[in-house]
C-alpha cells in the first residue's frame, strides 16, 4: 500500500526536550529505579518513510484515514448517518495485508462488529457475521432499535497473510452475552460462539442465563495456534476468566486458574464464600504451547488481586504475582490488608517464552493508586511499584499520597527483547492533571519518564500546560519491534481544546513526539474549531510494516474509525 505524501505536514515531530542523558535512555542495571543516570537508548535503523501517513482507504472509505463501513449489516441495514464507528485494534501479517476491528452503528441504531481487511491491494469493509446457532440454541440477534442488538471486537491477530482471528462479544436472539471469534481464511469471515468451560472448580458449567461473556485480547503464533482471553459466567452467576485455545483444528475452553493462596495469604474466592470473579484482560504467546495471560481475581476476603496464568506445553498454571512493598506511600496490602483494596494488570509482553513483562495498577492502605510492574526472569516473578518523573511538561511533580493526587494506571506493554521494555499509561501530577506515563525497562531497571509533546498540532495549537487548566495525556498502547523501534499511542489535549493523537515513538534520534494524523475537517463547537481524535492500537508487520487506528470526529461531529500507515 502506498502513503500519501501530500498530508506530511499534518505531522509534527519533536525530539524530548528535558536532558539528552534523559530523554534517550534508560537507566543502567547499576542504577537504583527512577533514578537519572542513564546510558544512550538502543538507535533505531533509518526510516524509509520520515512520517506517519493517512492509510488509503479510498474509494472504500469517502475520505484517505477514514475506517469503511460495509454497505449493509447482518440485519440488511446500512450504516447511521453518524455511524458512531470505533476501531479498537490492528494486525499486520506486512505491508499488504492487515486487519483492523471494532465495531460501527447501523441505520437502525444498533450496534454491529466492524472488521476492515487490507487484502489483495485496497481495504475492504465487513459487517460481523454471527453464529447461525450458539451452545444454549440462540441464533443472531434481532434487529431493531429496541431489540437491544450488539455485537463489537475487541482484539485481532494476524499470524499470516490472508489468516486473522478477531475476538469480541455479541448478544443473541434470546438475549444472552456470548464471546464471539470470527475467522478469516480464503477471503472471508466465518463465526464462531466462544467455547465455555463445561465445568469449572466449583463444578458448575456455564450460565443458563448469560449476563456476560466475551473475549477482549487474542494471540496467534501460526494459523493452527491461537489462544484468547476473557471471561464468562458460571451457572451460579460467579465470574471466571476464560481461556479458549485453538489447536488440533478447534477451540477449547478453559475456566482461568487461580491461585490456591494470594499475597495476603488468602484462599481464592469461590462459589461458595459469594467472592468469586476473575477476568482475562490480556495475553501473549511467545511461542506456540508458551503463553502468558494476565488480569484480576478476587479472594476470599473480597480483595482484587493481580493474576497471572501461563502455559507450558499443555498445563496452565496460575501465579499470585507479589506487589511493591517499600517505600511506605507505595506499600502493598501483603504488609497491610486493606477492605475493598485492589490490583490488576492490564497489559503484557514477551520477548522469549521465559522473559516477560506485566503492567496495570495497585492500590496501597490509602487507596491512592500506582502504576505495577512485574517482570518475568530467572523463572519467578519480580515486582516493582512503577517509578514516575521528577517532573511532567508542565515542571510539576508527581502527585502523592501527601497531596492526596497519587493515582496511576498503566495500560500496555512492549518489549525489544529481555532487556528492554516498555509499559504505558498516564497518571497525576501534583495539581492533578492527567499526564502521559512511559516506563522504559533497561538491563534490570525500570525508570519513569514523562514523554513529550509535540510543539504543534494540525490546528497550530501547542501542548497544553497545568496553567491553562486543559492538560491532559495519556497512553493506551505499546508495541516494540521490527529492529530497534519502539511506539506507543494515545492522546492529549492542545492549548486550543482540541483532543489530539498523540505517538511517542522510540527511533535513530531517541524518543520524539508525532502527531497522529487524522483527515481534516474539525467539526464547529460554536465558532470554534476543534479537533477530537484518540489512539487505541498500533501494531507493526516483521517487515516494519505499521498500522494505527482508533477514531476521530469529522466536521459535523460525526464519529469515524481511523487508519494510519507507518514504514519503521
Amino acid at each position: 500500500m502506498s502513503f500519501r505524501a501530500a498530508l506530511v505536514h499534518a505531522v509534527s515531530v519533536v525530539t524530548l526536550t528535558v536532558p539528552v542523558a534523559v530523554v534517550a535512555a534508560a537507566p543502567s542495571s547499576r542504577s537504583p529505579v527512577g533514578s537519572r543516570a542513564s546510558k544512550p537508548a538502543p538507535q533505531a535503523p533509518k526510516s524509509r518513510e520520515k512520517h506517519w501517513l493517512l492509510a488509503i482507504t479510498t474509494p472504500a472509505a469517502s475520505v484517505v484515514g477514514q475506517a469503511p463501513l460495509p454497505y449493509k449489516d447482518l440485519w440488511g441495514a446500512q450504516p447511521a448517518s453518524s455511524a458512531l464507528v470505533d476501531l479498537s485494534a490492528v494486525s499486520c501479517a506486512n505491508v499488504f495485508f492487515c486487519a483492523a476491528v471494532g465495531q460501527y452503528q447501523d441505520a437502525t441504531g444498533a450496534q454491529s462488529g466492524l472488521l476492515d481487511v487490507l487484502w489483495r491491494g485496497r481495504w475492504r469493509a465487513y459487517a460481523a457475521p454471527e453464529p447461525a446457532v450458539d451452545p444454549a440454541g440462540g441464533t443472531p440477534g434481532i434487529s431493531g432499535p429496541t431489540s437491544g442488538l450488539y455485537s463489537g471486537l475487541q482484539a485481532v491477530s494476524c499470524p499470516a497473510v490472508g489468516r486473522c482471528t478477531a475476538v469480541g462479544s455479541y448478544r443473541d436472539s434470546q438475549g444472552q452475552v456470548w464471546g464471539l471469534i470470527e475467522t478469516f481464511q480464503d477471503g472471508r469471515w466465518a463465526p464462531a460462539a466462544a467455547p465455555e468451560p463445561a465445568r469449572n472448580v466449583a463444578g458448575e458449567g456455564p450460565g443458563e442465563v448469560q449476563t456476560y461473556s466475551g473475549l477482549g485480547s487474542i494471540s496467534c503464533t501460526s494459523p493452527t495456534f491461537c489462544v484468547a482471553v476473557g471471561m464468562y459466567n458460571d451457572a451460579a452467576e460467579f465470574s471466571y476468566g476464560l481461556i479458549d485455545t485453538y489447536q488440533g483444528g478447534r477451540w477449547a475452553a478453559l475456566a482461568a486458574p487461580e491461585p490456591a493462596l494470594d499475597g495476603a495469604g488468602q484462599v481464592a474466592g469461590s462459589d461458595s464464600s459469594g467472592e468469586q470473579a476473575g477476568d482475562l484482560s490480556a495475553i501473549a504467546c511467545p511461542a506456540s504451547e508458551r503463553c502468558v495471560a494476565v488480569g484480576d481475581y478476587r479472594d476470599a476476603a473480597g480483595n482484587e488481586w493481580p493474576l497471572i496464568d501461563q502455559l507450558a506445553g499443555t498445563s496452565w498454571t496460575a501465579a499470585a504475582p507479589p506487589e511493591p512493598m517499600a517505600p511506605a506511600t507505595h506499600r502493598s496490602r501483603s504488609n497491610a490488608p486493606v477492605p475493598d483494596a485492589y490490583a490488576f494488570l492490564s497489559g503484557i509482553a514477551c520477548a522469549g517464552a521465559t522473559s516477560c513483562s506485566a503492567a496495570g495498577a495497585y492500590a496501597d492502605p490509602g487507596h491512592h493508586r500506582y502504576g505495577l510492574l512485574e517482570t518475568l526472569s530467572d523463572g519467578r516473578w519480580q515486582d516493582v511499584s512503577a517509578p514516575e518523573p521528577e517532573r511532567d511538561p508542565s515542571g510539576v511533580g508527581a502527585g502523592t499520597a501527601t497531596d492526596d493526587e497519587a493515582n496511576a494506571t498503566l495500560a500496555a506493554v512492549g518489549c525489544l527483547r529481555t532487556s528492554y521494555c516498555v509499559a504505558v499509561g498516564d497518571y497525576k501530577d501534583a495539581k492533578g492533571e492527567p499526564t502521559g506515563l512511559l516506563e522504559v525497562y533497561d538491563r534490570g531497571s525500570w525508570a519513569g519518564f514523562s514523554p513529550p509533546l509535540p510543539r504543534r498540532d494540525a490546528l497550530g495549537g501547542g501542548p497544553a500546560l497545568d496553567v491553562s487548566g486543559e492538560a491532559e495525556a495519556t497512553f493506551t498502547t505499546a508495541w516494540c519491534g521490527a529492529g530497534n523501534f519502539c511506539v506507543s499511542a494515545g492522546a492529549y489535549d492542545d492549548n486550543m481544546g482540541n483532543s489530539v493523537g498523540l505517538i511517542a515513538q522510540l527511533g535513530s534520534k531517541g524518543w520524539q513526539a508525532v502527531v497522529a494524523p487524522a483527515p481534516q475537517g474539525p467539526f464547529q463547537l460554536g465558532i470554534t474549531a476543534r479537533q477530537a481524535v484518540a489512539v487505541n492500537d498500533v501494531s507493526c508487520a516483521p517487515d516494519g510494516t505499521c498500522a494505527l487506528v482508533g477514531t476521530y470526529e469529522d466536521g459535523q461531529g460525526n464519529t469515524f474509525g481511523l487508519i494510519d500507515r507507518y514504514r519503521v
